[in-house]
């Protein structure tokens, strides 16, 4: 269960980095170009940035909790 929740974690956390680095770079040489682009524009934004570090803390906390549930059941009373 605990590696199961592991591999997800991983696989989508590589998904959204890859996206970013594909994005980043289409930004970037977007920005070269002749006209360079306007700042507006962007894919990759202060927002953007925002809400990966959001969504990163929310999986982290999730994944926390899963694998202390896991680990450390409730007992019946």
């Amino acid at each position: 269960m605990v590696l199961a929740v592991c591999g997800i974690f991983i696989w989508l956390n590589m998904g959204v980095m890859s996206f970013v680095r594909e994005a980043f770079a289409h930004d970037s040489a977007r920005m070269i170009a002749t006209p360079p682009m306007a700042s507006a524009d962007r894919l990759i934004t202060s927002n953007v940035v925002m809400a990966l570090i959001g969504a990163t803390v929310v999986q982290t906390g999730v994944g926390f909790i899963a694998i202390m549930t896991y680990l450390f059941p409730k007992r019946p009373r």
